[in-house]
């Protein structure tokens, strides 16, 4: 369990890496003067738009194919009593 908690944690870290590194090129691109600037700022803009949408969809499918898996469940609070309500 730790183990896969920490890969999430990683992959987590690289994705927060590679959209800041998306919003600095467009940022980058749309103040250049080459004339290949206009079609690269596009093409960042448009994966800075579709990179979040497709992480999601890859969590939504894999939670509907492994709906029993554990590591989806949050953490019960063991102080908590069984009979309480919220």
């Amino acid at each position: 369990m730790k183990n896969f908690k920490r890969i999430r944690q990683i992959f987590a870290w690289i994705g927060i890496v590679v959209l800041l590194g998306l919003y600095l090129t467009s940022l980058v691109l749309a103040f250049s003067g080459s004339p290949m600037a206009q079609a690269l700022f596009r093409g960042s803009f448009a994966a800075t738009v579709v990179f979040p949408i497709l992480l999601y969809a890859m969590q939504i499918i894999y939670r509907v194919l492994r709906p029993g898996d554990p590591t989806d469940e949050p953490k019960k609070d063991p102080k908590k009593k069984k009979d309480e309500k919220h």
